[in-house]
């Protein structure tokens, strides 16, 4: 079991592979995992060798590339410290398919199998999290949403009830028009507006039976409708 400073916990979490996990994760996953170092020019694998591990470069740089006939280098490119080598052949189950060679002295935390098992399932944790999340919030705003719709179609039937009203010269009143007009002129479905009569009812604002309206607070109308 190695221990790790501050400063390489740093740079593992600053690795893509462990980027989405919280610092005391990190700590958890890590703390049965084992470093290696290479010194200057050594050959940290080869082609065609098991790929068994990940390797998270904590101090120096490593060097990936493959040999071209005439033992020239093809495809070479330089890792430093926070970057992550052999995951493709890794996670394919395959041999390595390049050389991996320490540029200098480079020490690397090395992700067997069961760690990277542990980082996919706390990476889905997350993901299902936020998951979780988004959706907690979506159903806020939805509910906002109702809520919104339900005070414009209440200041819309509000506005009906107080022209008629005024017309009539009466609290109590028989609606000019058929619930199904009604709902029509204010641009809202028949079971809408039986919510919305609900809710008026409820307010104790209107009562509504049948045609016949009773205003039961002309104030509470009135700001409705948006009159005051």
């Amino acid at each position: 079991m190695a221990e790790f400073s501050d400063r390489e916990i740093k740079t593992i979490r600053s690795s893509e592979l462990f980027s989405a996990l919280t610092e005391n994760r990190i700590r958890e996953l890590i703390s049965p995992a084992a470093k290696i170092s290479f010194r200057a020019y050594e050959v940290i694998y080869r082609p065609k060798t098991a790929a068994n591990f990940i390797f998270v470069i904590l101090t120096g740089h490593v060097k990936i590339y493959e040999m071209a006939k005439g033992q020239a280098e093809k495809n070479m490119r330089v890792l430093g410290p926070g970057q992550s080598f052999g995951e493709e052949e890794f996670k394919a189950s395959q041999e390595y398919s390049s050389y991996a060679e320490a540029v200098d002295n480079v020490m690397l935390l090395i992700v067997d199998s069961d760690m990277f098992d542990e980082i996919i399932q706390a990476n889905i944790q997350k993901v299902a999290g936020l998951v979780n999340g988004l959706a907690e919030k979506l159903q806020e705003l939805a509910d906002l949403s109702e809520f919104q719709q339900l005070e414009i179609n209440l200041a819309a039937l509000a506005t009906v009830i107080q022209e008629e009203f005024v017309n009539a010269g009466n609290r109590v009143f028989t609606l000019s028009v058929t619930m199904d007009q009604l709902a029509e002129k204010i641009g809202i479905t028949p079971e809408a507006l039986d919510e919305v009569v609900h809710e008026l009812g409820e307010l104790g604002v209107v009562e509504i039976i049948g045609l016949e309206v009773t205003v039961l607070d002309e104030e509470i109308l009135r700001n409705l409708a948006g009159l005051d």
